[in-house]
Parts: C-alpha cells; structure tokens; sequence
C-alpha cells in the first residue's frame, strides 16, 4: 500500500466509487447480495475488466461484515453443551456446546452429510448467524474448515450471550440472495 496516490486524478473517481458503494448499501438495507454471474461477465466485456476481479469486488461489497475487527474472545468462563440439532435435505446440522467467555461467546455450527449425498465442495456456502434476544449481539464467522462430508464454522458471538436468546441460521451460496437453508434455535446460556 503506498500512503499517497500515485496518479492525483482518479482521487474524485474513488470517492465516487466509496458514495456508490454507500448508495448500494442504503438501498439494499445492507443485503445488497451480487448480481447474476452472466450479468457480471458482460459487464468485464463491455468495460474491458477481468470477470474476476469484478466477481471479487461484488462479493466483498456484499460481505462487508467480514472486515469489521474480529472480536477476541477474553476470560474463559465455561463450556455450556447443547443438543441444538436440526435436519435438512440429508443433512445434519448441528451445535454441541457454547464457550461463554467474558466479552463473547464461541459458537460452533457443525454439517454432517452422507458423502454420496452431498458435495460440500460444489457450490460456495454462506452461513451467517444472527442472535436475537434483548440487545444487540453480533456474531462473526472466525474459521471453517471440513471435507466432502463434514463441514465446521466457528462463530464469536459479542457481546456474551447471558439470556434465553434465538439463533437464527441461514446458508446461502455466495451469488445468490435466497437462502439454501433457514432454520433457529431456541439458546438457553
């Protein structure tokens, strides 16, 4: 990163690139999603840009979320298990204890397949997860990991989950606004 532009006159252009980009964002509610691929691919072809880049730049602009500072989980207080399980087009979703610390509270979201049944390695999934109950909370994906049959994400969830709270689970594939699944627990901390 250079601390200064190296060409002064697409300076007004960037700033007009961040309005656009705030504009997308008012307008969609913050749930802007990407547009279709073969949208995107004539776009490349008309302003003569690689398809890539202009798949990578609507994806980020889609999950702004992701670069907001990871909370650090801090003062490890106890390991709550659950038996959080939900089942859905041969799959098994599931969560099977919160680590509650001091300022946050570690969630992870667990997928179990039959290996003939589902490819997890076929299309790009999203999981987010968003924590009702009676004040805010923010939940972050820090890790992912799994094969063709099994599949684990890692969620910190700020500030500490400390009441009766629903979890709502939602996995979309990354160019798609429609949810693949939907589903919520009732959490008990």
């Amino acid at each position: 990163m250079h601390d200064e532009y190296e060409d002064k006159r697409v300076k007004e252009i960037d700033e007009e690139i961040c309005a656009l980009l705030h504009k997308r964002k008012v307008m969609t509610n913050n749930n802007p999603g990407c547009p279709p691929m073969d949208q995107m691919e004539e776009w490349a072809q008309t302003y003569q840009l690689e398809k890539e880049m202009i798949v990578s730049i609507f994806h980020v602009a889609a999950n702004e979320e992701e670069y907001r500072p990871m909370i650090q989980p801090k003062g490890y207080v106890n390991t709550i298990p659950q038996s959080l399980l939900h089942e859905e087009d041969g799959i098994l979703y599931s969560v099977p204890a919160l680590q509650t610390y001091q300022n946050a509270t570690v969630l992870l979201l667990q997928m179990v397949c039959r290996p003939e049944k589902v490819n997890f390695h076929e299309r790009t999934r999203i999981f987010t997860i968003n924590v009702k109950g009676s004040k805010p909370y923010r939940a972050q994906m820090t890790e992912g990991s799994g094969g063709d049959a099994m599949q684990g994400y890692r969620f910190v969830v700020s500030p500490a989950i400390q009441e009766e709270v629903t979890i709502v689970v939602e996995e979309k594939e990354w160019s798609k606004k429609t949810p693949l699944t939907t589903f919520e627990w009732i959490v008990k901390a």
